[in-house]
C-alpha cells in the first residue's frame, strides 16, 4: 500500500510510539482488504464505547492511547454507553466505574461525548461522496443510503486509530466499483410506520445478497431509512442500498438481472417465526429508540426511549446516552421493542422472551 512521506514518518515512530502502533493497525487493515492508499475521513464514529462490549481489554487499550497525550485529528463522535447517564437503567458499581473510565479516556482524546448511534442527527451529518470511518452498522447504512456518503463498517480499534491518525484505508464501499447494485427489490405494499420499515429491513437482511435497488411506492424519510437499515445490518450484512427517490447519488447505469418481489405477509411471517408475541407476567421493559430517536421523534411516546436528549416524556423514561442492546439488562421478565435490530441481538443474549411491539 502506498504511503505518503507524512504517513511513513508516523509509521516509523517520529510522532510517538502510540501513533506508530495505530498507524500499523490501519496499514494492516489496508493490506487485508487490498487498499492501495490511505485517505482522510471527513469524520469518525467510534463504536467500542460500552464496557459491556469492550470489557477490560478495551478499557486498557483506550487508556494506553489516551495516556500518551494524543488527540483526535478529525471530528469524532462516540457510540452509546453501557449505562444511562441519568440512572434510568441501573448498573452495578464496578460496571459504572469502569464505564466512566472509558468515558474519561475517550473524552480526553477530544472526541465529542454525544454517546449516540445516530451521529448524523447530532452535528455529524455527512455530505454526498464524503469518505467516513464509522463503526456503527446502522449509521453506516444510513450514511451510504440516505446521505450518499462512503462508509464501511469499521472495527472499534480501527475507528480509534482513524480518529487519532486522521486516515483510513480506501477500500470496500469507498470505491465506485464496490457500490454497484446487484438485485432489484420491489416492495409490493406500504411498510407504514417505523416498525413496518424495521420489519422490511429485517427481511432484506435475511433474503438479499449484494447491494439492492429498493423500489417502494411510499418514499421513506430519514427515520424510516435508519430503522430499515439497522434491522437489515443485524439480520444480514447490508451496508447500503439505493432507495428510489431517496439516495442522492443514483445507482450506476447497469443492468440488474435479479428481481425480487416482497409482500407484507412474507415480512411478517419471518418476524413472527423469530420472536415471541406473548407478554409474560412480571416486569417487562418496553422501549423504542434503536437506532436512537431524535427529540422531535419522541414527543408523543409513552414508553422508555433511547435518545441523545435528557427529559421525561409522558409516563416513559429517557435512556440518555445508552441503549439496552449495549447495556446489562437484569430484573426483567420480558423485553419488547419496535426495533428488530434490538430484538435480534437481545433474543440471542437474554433468557427471557424478546418480542416486537408496534
Amino acid at each position: 500500500m502506498y504511503l505518503t512521506k507524512e504517513e511513513e514518518r508516523i509509521l516509523d515512530g517520529e510522532e510517538g510510539e502510540v501513533k506508530a502502533r495505530l498507524m500499523e493497525v490501519l496499514v494492516k487493515l489496508g493490506d487485508v482488504f487490498g487498499a492501495e492508499r490511505l485517505v482522510k475521513p471527513a469524520s469518525v464514529h467510534v463504536s467500542g464505547v460500552s464496557y459491556k462490549t469492550i470489557g477490560d481489554a478495551g478499557l486498557e487499550f483506550l487508556e494506553w492511547v489516551a495516556g500518551s497525550g494524543v488527540e483526535v485529528s478529525v471530528p469524532t463522535s462516540l457510540n452509546p454507553l453501557g449505562m444511562c447517564l441519568d440512572g434510568n437503567l441501573p448498573v452495578g458499581e464496578t460496571f459504572e466505574r469502569r464505564q466512566r473510565e472509558i468515558m474519561r479516556a475517550l473524552e480526553s482524546l477530544g472526541a465529542a461525548p454525544v454517546y449516540t448511534c445516530v451521529p448524523y442527527q447530532v452535528g455529524f451529518q455527512p455530505e454526498p461522496g464524503e469518505v467516513l470511518a464509522w463503526g456503527e452498522s446502522s449509521a453506516v447504512f444510513t450514511a451510504n443510503t440516505y446521505f450518499g456518503a462512503r462508509a464501511n463498517r469499521e472495527g472499534a480499534p480501527a475507528t480509534v486509530a482513524a480518529a487519532v491518525v486522521g486516515r483510513i484505508p480506501e477500500y470496500g464501499l469507498h470505491l465506485d466499483e464496490n457500490r454497484v447494485p446487484e438485485v432489484e427489490v420491489r416492495v409490493l405494499y406500504d411498510p407504514g410506520d417505523d416498525f413496518g420499515w424495521s420489519a422490511l429491513g429485517y427481511w432484506l437482511g435475511e433474503n438479499v445478497d449484494g447491494i439492492p435497488v429498493i423500489r417502494v411506492e411510499s418514499r421513506p424519510g430519514l427515520v424510516q431509512v435508519k430503522y430499515m437499515g439497522a434491522a437489515a445490518a443485524a439480520s444480514g450484512s447490508l451496508a447500503m442500498a439505493y432507495v428510489e427517490g431517496v439516495t442522492p447519488v443514483g445507482p450506476p447505469d447497469v443492468d440488474v438481472t435479479e428481481v425480487v418481489e416482497v409482500e407484507e405477509a412474507d415480512v411478517m411471517d419471518l418476524v413472527e417465526s423469530r420472536f415471541s408475541t406473548e407478554r409474560p407476567e412480571g416486569e417487562v421493559l418496553e422501549f423504542s429508540g434503536c437506532p436512537h430517536r431524535a427529540e422531535r421523534e419522541v414527543m408523543e411516546c409513552s414508553c422508555t426511549v433511547c435518545c441523545p436528549a435528557c427529559c421525561t416524556v409522558g409516563e416513559g423514561r429517557r435512556l440518555r446516552g445508552t441503549c439496552p442492546v449495549v447495556a446489562p439488562l437484569e430484573g426483567f421478565d420480558g423485553v419488547f421493542t419496535d426495533s428488530l435490530k434490538a430484538a435480534h441481538y437481545l433474543a440471542s443474549e437474554l433468557e427471557v422472551g424478546v418480542g416486537p411491539v408496534r
